[in-house]
């Protein structure tokens, strides 16, 4: 019989068609062990626990989804793809570290770099632009993966401000619009708060002015903050293939070592 889960849980509602699932009772815990079947021809394997195991750090969680090999993770590529790679951090060069390398490249152009770039090219000879606000915001969220991958965090929550920051002030196009006397950390964050954060949260920026012209960012006196998105996403587009290229460099182990550690837990 065909059993409807919820999709709080996972996105949407998934429909298995068999599942077996086992409940129990002890003292005052009411017990699930697990649920397994297909849900469109996928196989699907839930499993969840008692209330009292479900709470981590405070928080109940709804269980887990292990996700299919069929899943894709990148144009082309699939989750049984990155499974099957044997990936060691103290080497590089090797053919199972190019194939995990072009699992990430795609992923990451596809994305985040290929649809910005199609939104400026699609402006191109035009006078006023209408696409910066959706290029800045493709961009901040760029920004943040790359710091993530770079630092290993398989979540983002409460780190973002965090991240945000460390990878503008660690970023030589950011640091060379920083005017002298200024804090590179303290326009990080105004960058972070009224561009990162307005956008995403409210659809709009506070006192960010989008350019097509001019250097990368403008910082005024008043507060006011002028980016350009074209070269921001150009020189984003630099700071993703320098980054590409320390995951292949022979010392970067620690870096290979932090970036299994993210694949492995979109993968899972």
């Amino acid at each position: 019989m065909p059993l409807k889960i919820s999709g709080e849980a996972f996105g949407e509602d998934i429909t298995l068609d068999a599942a077996v699932f086992f409940n129990w009772s002890a003292g005052q815990e009411r017990y699930t062990a697990s649920v397994e079947g297909r849900s469109k021809g996928r196989e699907w394997s839930l499993r969840a626990a008692s209330p009292s195991a479900m709470k981590s750090n405070g928080k109940k969680t709804m269980g887990t989804v292990t996700l299919p090999g069929d899943f894709e993770i990148a144009p082309g590529h699939r989750v049984r793809e990155w499974n099957s790679l044997t990936l060691n951090e103290a080497e590089s060069g090797t053919a199972e570290w190019n194939k995990a390398l072009a699992i990430f490249d795609a992923r990451i152009r596809s994305r985040f770099i290929e649809p910005a770039q199609i939104l400026i090219n699609s402006e191109n000879g035009k006078g006023r632009g209408t696409n910066g606000f959706a290029v800045l915001a493709i961009d901040f969220l760029l920004i943040e993966t790359i710091e993530g991958f770079r630092r290993g965090l398989t979540s983002h929550r409460t780190h973002s401000k965090a991240l945000f920051k460390a990878f503008l002030t660690g970023w030589p196009a950011f640091i060379s619009c920083v005017p002298a006397g200024k804090s590179a950390d303290d326009l990080a964050v105004n960058v972070f708060e009224q561009g990162r954060c307005a956008l995403h949260h409210t659809g709009s920026t506070d006192r960010i002015v989008v350019r097509k012209s001019g250097p990368v960012f403008v910082f005024h006196d008043d507060g006011r903050i002028e980016i350009n998105r074209s070269r921001l996403h150009r020189e984003l587009t630099k700071a993703f293939d320098s980054y590409l290229a320390d995951l292949h460099a022979p010392p970067s182990t620690d870096l290979r070592k932090k970036f299994i550690t993210k694949m492995n837990h979109i993968c899972s």
